[in-house]
């Protein structure tokens, strides 16, 4: 039967994640995929980019947000004001773009933000999979 297939893991830290998908038949997709992947059909709107293959039940699911908050979006630039992004998933990676660059990975939940330097902060949160990443701002003055 012809269809849109998703190709997808079956194991590791990114299980589920969908590595391609494929219009053609079963036949077709289960050749594409590797040993340590499968094939399932989706329905039409299913993306790579935005959902995940749940391999317990093999549907396809949206990719959830990160669940990570900002504390504040304005600080003072005083080097004690503090931003806090909370919420983190653990092995997050926190991005910080702006007047001054960072990027760390976050075990704890939490990460405190503080800095002598004015301007727009950019914060792009890679949480593990299948968590979407993330992007927030703040503003230090």
């Amino acid at each position: 039967m012809n269809g849109v297939y998703a190709i997808y893991r079956t194991s590791g830290e990114a299980c589920g994640e969908i590595l391609m998908l494929l219009i053609g038949n079963e036949d077709q997709a289960r050749a594409q995929a590797a040993d340590d992947q499968s094939a399932v059909v989706v329905e039409p709107g299913v993306s790579d980019a935005t959902h995940w293959i749940n391999i317990e039940t093999k549907r396809a699911n949206q990719r959830p947000s990160s669940p990570a908050v900002l504390s504040k979006t304005q600080i003072s630039a005083d080097g004690v004001d503090s931003t806090t992004i909370s919420r983190l998933r653990e092995g997050s990676i926190v991005k910080i773009d702006g007047p001054v660059q960072s990027a760390d990975t976050v075990d704890d939940g939490s990460l405190v933000i503080r800095t002598t330097r004015p301007g727009r902060y950019i914060v792009r949160i890679i949480a593990p999979f299948p968590c979407m990443p993330t992007e927030v701002s703040f503003n230090a003055a």
